[in-house]
Protein backbone atom coordinates (compact mmCIF):
# COMPACT_ATOMS: atom_id res chain seq x y z
CA UNK A 1 0.00 0.00 0.00
CA UNK A 2 1.38 3.38 -1.01
CA UNK A 3 0.53 6.14 1.43
CA UNK A 4 -1.39 9.34 0.80
CA UNK A 5 -3.53 11.62 2.94
CA UNK A 6 -7.25 11.22 2.14
CA UNK A 7 -9.01 14.46 3.16
CA UNK A 8 -11.97 12.53 4.50
CA UNK A 9 -10.01 9.99 6.53
CA UNK A 10 -11.07 6.38 6.91
CA UNK A 11 -12.53 4.52 9.90
CA UNK A 12 -12.13 0.74 10.13
CA UNK A 13 -13.10 -1.57 12.98
CA UNK A 14 -11.96 -5.06 13.98
CA UNK A 15 -14.57 -7.27 15.64
CA UNK A 16 -14.84 -10.85 16.86
CA UNK A 17 -15.24 -13.02 19.91
CA UNK A 18 -12.50 -13.22 22.53
CA UNK A 19 -9.23 -14.73 21.27
CA UNK A 20 -10.29 -14.41 17.63
CA UNK A 21 -7.11 -12.44 16.95
CA UNK A 22 -8.71 -9.04 16.46
CA UNK A 23 -6.35 -7.11 18.76
CA UNK A 24 -3.31 -8.60 17.03
CA UNK A 25 -4.73 -7.92 13.57
CA UNK A 26 -5.75 -4.37 14.45
CA UNK A 27 -2.21 -3.69 15.64
CA UNK A 28 -0.64 -5.30 12.56
CA UNK A 29 -2.90 -3.32 10.24
CA UNK A 30 -2.04 -0.08 12.03
CA UNK A 31 1.70 -0.80 11.88
CA UNK A 32 1.47 -1.65 8.18
CA UNK A 33 -0.39 1.56 7.44
CA UNK A 34 2.21 3.64 9.28
CA UNK A 35 5.05 1.88 7.47
CA UNK A 36 3.32 2.53 4.14
CA UNK A 37 3.07 6.24 4.89
CA UNK A 38 -0.57 6.56 5.88
CA UNK A 39 -1.26 8.94 8.77
CA UNK A 40 -2.99 6.55 11.15
CA UNK A 41 -4.28 6.14 14.69
CA UNK A 42 -5.10 3.03 16.75
CA UNK A 43 -8.03 2.97 19.20
CA UNK A 44 -8.99 0.19 21.61
CA UNK A 45 -12.38 -0.35 23.24
CA UNK A 46 -12.96 -0.27 26.04
CA UNK A 47 -10.46 2.52 26.50
CA UNK A 48 -9.30 1.61 30.00
CA UNK A 49 -7.37 4.86 30.52
CA UNK A 50 -10.45 7.05 31.00
CA UNK A 51 -12.47 7.42 34.21
CA UNK A 52 -15.22 5.18 32.87
CA UNK A 53 -12.66 2.84 31.36
CA UNK A 54 -11.06 2.26 34.75
CA UNK A 55 -14.44 1.20 36.17
CA UNK A 56 -14.88 -1.21 33.27
CA UNK A 57 -11.39 -2.62 33.70
CA UNK A 58 -12.10 -3.34 37.37
CA UNK A 59 -15.36 -5.07 36.43
CA UNK A 60 -13.78 -7.21 33.71
CA UNK A 61 -10.69 -8.29 35.63
CA UNK A 62 -12.46 -9.03 38.93
CA UNK A 63 -14.21 -11.91 37.22
CA UNK A 64 -10.93 -13.82 37.05
CA UNK A 65 -11.00 -14.30 40.81
CA UNK A 66 -13.76 -16.89 40.42
CA UNK A 67 -13.81 -20.30 38.80
CA UNK A 68 -14.94 -20.79 35.23
CA UNK A 69 -18.33 -22.19 36.23
CA UNK A 70 -19.68 -18.95 37.58
CA UNK A 71 -19.18 -15.34 38.59
CA UNK A 72 -19.93 -13.81 41.97
CA UNK A 73 -22.96 -11.56 42.09
CA UNK A 74 -20.74 -9.03 43.86
CA UNK A 75 -18.78 -8.76 40.61
CA UNK A 76 -21.81 -8.59 38.29
CA UNK A 77 -23.56 -5.23 38.12
CA UNK A 78 -26.89 -4.58 36.42
CA UNK A 79 -26.53 -5.62 32.76
CA UNK A 80 -28.23 -2.40 31.69
CA UNK A 81 -25.78 -0.34 33.72
CA UNK A 82 -22.77 -2.17 32.31
CA UNK A 83 -23.97 -1.76 28.74
CA UNK A 84 -24.48 1.96 29.25
CA UNK A 85 -21.00 2.29 30.75
CA UNK A 86 -19.43 0.52 27.77
CA UNK A 87 -21.44 2.80 25.44
CA UNK A 88 -20.39 5.90 27.40
CA UNK A 89 -16.78 4.83 26.97
CA UNK A 90 -17.30 4.88 23.20
CA UNK A 91 -18.97 8.28 23.38
CA UNK A 92 -15.94 9.58 25.29
CA UNK A 93 -13.78 9.02 22.20
CA UNK A 94 -15.99 10.64 19.56
CA UNK A 95 -14.25 14.03 19.63
CA UNK A 96 -10.86 12.33 19.28
CA UNK A 97 -12.18 10.14 16.47
CA UNK A 98 -13.69 13.06 14.56
CA UNK A 99 -10.51 15.07 14.97
CA UNK A 100 -8.35 12.23 13.62
CA UNK A 101 -10.63 11.67 10.64
CA UNK A 102 -10.75 15.41 9.97
CA UNK A 103 -6.96 15.32 9.75
CA UNK A 104 -7.23 12.66 7.05
CA UNK A 105 -6.05 9.78 9.22
CA UNK A 106 -6.93 6.11 8.87
CA UNK A 107 -8.36 5.21 12.28
CA UNK A 108 -8.16 1.54 13.25
CA UNK A 109 -10.39 0.47 16.15
CA UNK A 110 -10.08 -2.72 18.16
CA UNK A 111 -13.80 -3.30 18.92
CA UNK A 112 -16.66 -0.80 18.69
CA UNK A 113 -20.43 -0.68 19.18
CA UNK A 114 -20.97 -4.08 17.60
CA UNK A 115 -19.05 -5.75 20.42
CA UNK A 116 -21.07 -3.79 22.93
CA UNK A 117 -24.34 -5.06 21.55
CA UNK A 118 -23.22 -8.64 20.90
CA UNK A 119 -21.70 -9.06 24.35
CA UNK A 120 -24.62 -7.47 26.17
CA UNK A 121 -27.29 -9.47 24.36
CA UNK A 122 -25.25 -12.66 24.35
CA UNK A 123 -23.36 -12.62 27.62
CA UNK A 124 -25.58 -10.88 30.14
CA UNK A 125 -28.06 -13.75 30.68
CA UNK A 126 -25.29 -16.31 31.18
CA UNK A 127 -23.28 -14.14 33.55
CA UNK A 128 -26.34 -13.11 35.54
CA UNK A 129 -27.56 -16.70 35.89
CA UNK A 130 -24.12 -17.72 37.11
CA UNK A 131 -24.31 -14.97 39.71
CA UNK A 132 -27.69 -16.22 40.87
CA UNK A 133 -26.43 -19.79 41.23
CA UNK A 134 -23.44 -18.71 43.29
CA UNK A 135 -25.61 -16.45 45.43
CA UNK A 136 -27.99 -19.32 46.11
CA UNK A 137 -25.12 -21.59 47.11
CA UNK A 138 -23.72 -18.90 49.38
CA UNK A 139 -27.10 -18.30 50.99
CA UNK A 140 -27.34 -21.98 51.87
CA UNK A 141 -24.18 -21.59 53.94
CA UNK A 142 -24.64 -18.13 55.41
CA UNK A 143 -28.42 -17.69 55.52
CA UNK A 144 -28.50 -14.55 53.40
CA UNK A 145 -31.62 -14.83 51.20
CA UNK A 146 -31.35 -11.15 50.26
CA UNK A 147 -28.28 -11.99 48.17
CA UNK A 148 -30.29 -14.56 46.23
CA UNK A 149 -33.06 -12.06 45.55
CA UNK A 150 -30.56 -9.49 44.32
CA UNK A 151 -28.81 -11.95 42.02
CA UNK A 152 -32.09 -13.30 40.67
CA UNK A 153 -33.09 -9.72 39.91
CA UNK A 154 -30.06 -9.55 37.63
CA UNK A 155 -31.33 -12.59 35.74
CA UNK A 156 -34.74 -10.97 35.31
CA UNK A 157 -33.09 -7.79 34.09
CA UNK A 158 -30.88 -9.69 31.68
CA UNK A 159 -33.59 -11.85 30.18
CA UNK A 160 -36.63 -9.56 30.35
CA UNK A 161 -38.17 -8.18 27.16
CA UNK A 162 -36.73 -4.64 27.56
CA UNK A 163 -33.24 -6.09 27.42
CA UNK A 164 -32.82 -6.74 23.71
CA UNK A 165 -31.05 -5.44 20.66
CA UNK A 166 -33.28 -2.38 20.46
CA UNK A 167 -32.37 -1.33 23.99
CA UNK A 168 -28.68 -1.81 23.24
CA UNK A 169 -28.73 0.05 19.93
CA UNK A 170 -30.42 3.08 21.49
CA UNK A 171 -27.31 4.01 23.48
CA UNK A 172 -25.13 3.61 20.36
CA UNK A 173 -27.37 5.66 18.08
CA UNK A 174 -25.53 8.65 16.71
CA UNK A 175 -22.01 7.31 17.10
CA UNK A 176 -19.84 7.52 13.99
CA UNK A 177 -20.39 4.61 11.62
CA UNK A 178 -17.26 2.88 10.29
CA UNK A 179 -16.31 2.61 6.65
CA UNK A 180 -15.60 -1.09 7.17
CA UNK A 181 -15.82 -3.72 9.88
CA UNK A 182 -13.49 -6.71 9.65
CA UNK A 183 -15.27 -9.46 11.55
CA UNK A 184 -12.78 -12.21 12.38
CA UNK A 185 -14.93 -15.32 12.45
CA UNK A 186 -13.76 -18.27 14.53
CA UNK A 187 -15.70 -20.88 16.49
CA UNK A 188 -15.74 -20.48 20.29
CA UNK A 189 -14.26 -23.97 20.60
CA UNK A 190 -11.26 -23.04 18.47
CA UNK A 191 -10.79 -19.74 20.30
CA UNK A 192 -10.79 -21.59 23.62
CA UNK A 193 -7.63 -23.45 22.57
CA UNK A 194 -5.64 -20.23 22.21
CA UNK A 195 -3.30 -18.87 24.85
CA UNK A 196 -4.62 -16.59 27.58
CA UNK A 197 -8.21 -17.82 27.33
CA UNK A 198 -10.16 -17.32 30.56
CA UNK A 199 -8.27 -14.27 31.81
CA UNK A 200 -11.35 -12.06 31.86
CA UNK A 201 -14.98 -12.22 32.93
CA UNK A 202 -16.60 -13.08 29.60
CA UNK A 203 -14.04 -15.69 28.54
CA UNK A 204 -16.26 -18.69 29.26
CA UNK A 205 -17.35 -21.07 26.50
CA UNK A 206 -21.08 -20.68 27.21
CA UNK A 207 -20.76 -16.90 27.04
CA UNK A 208 -18.69 -16.92 23.85
CA UNK A 209 -21.14 -19.25 22.10
CA UNK A 210 -23.97 -16.80 22.72
CA UNK A 211 -21.85 -13.82 21.70
CA UNK A 212 -20.82 -15.59 18.49
CA UNK A 213 -24.49 -16.07 17.68
CA UNK A 214 -25.34 -12.46 18.55
CA UNK A 215 -22.83 -11.17 15.99
CA UNK A 216 -24.96 -12.66 13.21
CA UNK A 217 -27.42 -9.76 13.47
CA UNK A 218 -24.87 -7.51 11.75
CA UNK A 219 -24.23 -9.69 8.69
CA UNK A 220 -26.43 -7.59 6.40
CA UNK A 221 -24.65 -4.31 7.09
CA UNK A 222 -22.96 -3.21 3.83
CA UNK A 223 -19.69 -2.38 5.60
CA UNK A 224 -19.52 -5.78 7.38
CA UNK A 225 -16.72 -7.99 6.04
CA UNK A 226 -16.51 -11.52 7.40
CA UNK A 227 -12.95 -12.86 7.46
CA UNK A 228 -12.43 -16.56 8.38
CA UNK A 229 -9.90 -16.40 11.22
CA UNK A 230 -8.89 -20.04 11.66
CA UNK A 231 -5.57 -19.52 9.88
CA UNK A 232 -2.11 -18.32 10.90
CA UNK A 233 -1.80 -14.68 12.03
CA UNK A 234 0.47 -14.00 9.05
CA UNK A 235 -1.99 -15.37 6.49
CA UNK A 236 -4.86 -13.55 8.15
CA UNK A 237 -2.95 -10.27 8.10
CA UNK A 238 -2.25 -10.54 4.36
CA UNK A 239 -5.92 -11.19 3.63
CA UNK A 240 -6.96 -8.20 5.72
CA UNK A 241 -4.32 -5.99 4.07
CA UNK A 242 -5.88 -6.71 0.67
CA UNK A 243 -9.35 -5.82 1.95
CA UNK A 244 -8.12 -2.71 3.74
CA UNK A 245 -6.45 -1.41 0.60
CA UNK A 246 -9.77 -1.64 -1.24
CA UNK A 247 -11.63 0.13 1.57
CA UNK A 248 -9.20 3.05 1.55
CA UNK A 249 -9.35 3.31 -2.25
CA UNK A 250 -13.16 3.42 -2.13
CA UNK A 251 -13.25 6.06 0.60
CA UNK A 252 -13.28 9.28 -1.39
CA UNK A 253 -13.41 12.80 0.10
CA UNK A 254 -16.97 13.94 0.86
CA UNK A 255 -18.37 10.59 -0.28
CA UNK A 256 -19.02 8.53 2.88
CA UNK A 257 -19.89 4.91 2.38
CA UNK A 258 -23.63 4.42 2.70
CA UNK A 259 -24.95 2.10 5.37
CA UNK A 260 -28.47 0.79 5.74
CA UNK A 261 -30.08 2.20 8.87
CA UNK A 262 -27.47 4.94 9.30
CA UNK A 263 -27.79 8.66 8.62
CA UNK A 264 -25.26 11.34 7.77
CA UNK A 265 -24.36 14.01 10.31
CA UNK A 266 -23.60 17.67 9.62
CA UNK A 267 -20.01 16.70 8.82
CA UNK A 268 -21.19 14.38 6.04
CA UNK A 269 -20.32 11.22 7.97
CA UNK A 270 -22.67 8.37 8.62
CA UNK A 271 -24.01 7.74 12.13
CA UNK A 272 -25.08 4.41 13.60
CA UNK A 273 -28.78 3.57 13.50
CA UNK A 274 -30.12 7.07 12.97
CA UNK A 275 -33.14 7.27 10.74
Amino acid sequence: MKGFTPKRGCFVVFEGIDRSGKSTQARLAYERLVKAGYPSELLRFPDRTTSIGKVLNSYLTQGTEHDDKGVSEKTVASPQLMHLLFAANRWETQARLLRALGEGKVVVADRYSFSGIAYTVGAAPVVAQAAAREAEARAGKSGEPADVAAACALVTAATGSPFDGEFCRASEQGLLAPDAVFYLDITPEEAQKRGGYGDELYEQLAVQERVHGAYKQFEDLPYWRRIPAGVSPEALHEKIAEELKLVIQQTQPDQPLKAKGDAAGSDGRKRLWEM
